[in-house]
């Protein structure tokens, strides 16, 4: 690979190669398909996106509470939300339901028992 590119060389190459290009573009998708890159400016794209910056809320569970009511409360409280963690630490997950859980539940912000037919 040269030292500079562009997302249109990349994909051309996992075509090339009988490759499905799907989750490659589906990753680059933000990315102007003709801006030349290194492969730093690459792998920076590549690490922001998997690893959700952008999206990362962290500190108490009361903190995290806060800001999740926060945003349920100026979206009309519909719908609700998807939490993600790196698969290296399943502790994070742990985290949610013994100390998020609990205080959204104080909060009257989620269920505390599951009744027939929900």
């Amino acid at each position: 690979m040269p030292e500079r590119f562009t997302i249109e060389e990349i994909n051309a190459q996992i075509t090339a190669t009988n490759a499905s290009p799907v989750g490659f573009m589906n990753v680059t998708r933000a990315l102007d398909p003709k801006r030349e890159m290194s492969r730093g400016e690459f792998y920076q794209h590549m690490t922001h996106h998997t690893a959700s910056y952008d999206q990362v809320i962290y500190g108490t569970p009361r903190k995290i509470a806060d800001y999740l009511e926060e945003i349920f409360v100026a979206t009309g409280e519909n719908g609700g939300f998807m939490i993600a963690h790196p698969p290296a630490t399943p502790r994070d997950l742990l985290n949610v339901v013994d100390f998020l859980v609990p205080e959204l539940q104080r909060r009257g912000r989620f269920r505390t028992e599951y009744t027939a037919g929900r």
